[in-house]
This record gives C-alpha cells, sequence and structure tokens, in this order.
C-alpha cells in the first residue's frame, strides 16, 4: 500500500477545499471522491471532476464510503433522491476503474520515456532524486519489495504497492515487471492519487512471496 495512506488535506480558505459528507473533514480534490446525480436519480463516480452540475464528496476510503452509503447522506448532499449502491460494490467499482487508470497512465510515462523498470534501476533513480513514485507489485518478491523500500524510505520517494507484475509489464510494453519508477512530475502525481485510491478503497491483497520471473 502507499508509504502515507491517508488522504491529503486541503488547506483552509484553499479554493479546492472540499468537505466529506460522510465525517465533515476538508479535503483537496485530489484526497477525495466526487460523485454526482444523473439524469435517471443514480450515483455516479466523477473520476476527474469533470462532469457539470452540483457534487457530493467523500474521503477517498471505504470508512467515509460505507458511513455515507448507510446514513442517506447522499440523498441529504443532493437534496434529491439518490440510486445508490451497496458500499463495497460502489467502492471496488470506483478502485477497478482507478487501477485501469494506473496502468494506462504508466503506459504513458513509458512512451514519454518516464519510467525506470526493474529493482536496480528504480533504487539507482531513488538515490538520484529523479522518482516522483515507485510502484511494487503485489505479487513481488518480498525480499526485493523490502530492499526497494529501505531505498524509498532513504531518498523520501514514495511508494505504492498495486497491481500484479505481469499487468505492470504488460503496461509498460516488457515481460512481468514487479518494480516500476515513475519520473518526478504531473504524470507521477497522477498515478499516485490514483493508486491512493485503490489501495484506500480495496487495500492489496498480503503479497505472494518470492515472485518468480520478474525484474
Amino acid at each position: 500500500m502507499m508509504a502515507s495512506p491517508s488522504a491529503p488535506v486541503a488547506k483552509p480558505g484553499s479554493e479546492s477545499t472540499r468537505m466529506c459528507i460522510a465525517c465533515r473533514r476538508s479535503l483537496s480534490r485530489e484526497g477525495s471522491l466526487r460523485f454526482v446525480r444523473g439524469p435517471d436519480g443514480a450515483l455516479a463516480h466523477d473520476a476527474r471532476s469533470k462532469l457539470s452540475g452540483r457534487g457530493a464528496r467523500t474521503c477517498a476510503d471505504l470508512a467515509c464510503l460505507t458511513k455515507a452509503v448507510k446514513r442517506g447522506a447522499f440523498a441529504k448532499a443532493f437534496k434529491a433522491t439518490v440510486k445508490v449502491p451497496d458500499a463495497g460494490e460502489l467502492a471496488a467499482s470506483i478502485a477497478r476503474s482507478a487501477g485501469r487508470r494506473c496502468l494506462e497512465l504508466l503506459g504513458l510515462l513509458r512512451r514519454q520515456g518516464g519510467i525506470e523498470p526493474g529493482a536496480r534501476a528504480s533504487i539507482e533513480a531513488m538515490r538520484a532524486g529523479a522518482l516522483g513514485l515507485v510502484v511494487v507489485a503485489t505479487d513481488h518478491s518480498e525480499r526485493s519489495a523490502a530492499e526497494v523500500a529501505r531505498a524509498a524510505g532513504q531518498s523520501g520517494t514514495p511508494l505504492a504497492r498495486f497491481s500484479t507484475s505481469e499487468e505492470i509489464g504488460r503496461a509498460v510494453g516488457r515481460a512481468p515487471t514487479g518494480v516500476v519508477g515513475a519520473a518526478t512530475g504531473r504524470l507521477a502525481d497522477a498515478l499516485r492519487a490514483d493508486v491512493l485510491k485503490v489501495n484506500m478503497l480495496v487495500p492489496p491483497p498480503a503479497a505472494a512471496g518470492e515472485g518468480q520471473g520478474q525484474e
């Protein structure tokens, strides 16, 4: 999971400040989930905060999303009846969408020459201060993952456990790859925000031990 799993909180008075309808915390746009009420009255997740109309936000975690659903907070926020799915189903759906975006972002980073595939390359890049995020697959070797985590801690590089080596390798055009470093910049920031949402909504499974065929 993310090295620092708590959602970012906006500074008071910031134009981007939003309030969670469940816990009432002030949140940044990046650290929250935005929802809108569709024409049919169904709740829709606005992944990129671009849909028009009145919006309602929750913290990007399962606890607040569950609380909002159980307490009818969406109907109160929209001042109308809202068709809301089960909190677990809603969280899983949002996490799947965010996961797909993460893999797409890794592909974009690769095309721009903004990735360091493999543990050794990522560790060297972290020591040089060149990475905005390092991603370690959930099925990657724990021994290697621990080495990468140490380097991330020493360099202050955010680290995320996400997806599988096969999926990450496919996204960056390689064989199964257990570790990928993302160069500092806008895409790495977007990737970090989406991985955070995936892990806060559906925590990654325990690693599978000594993974095979991974870099």
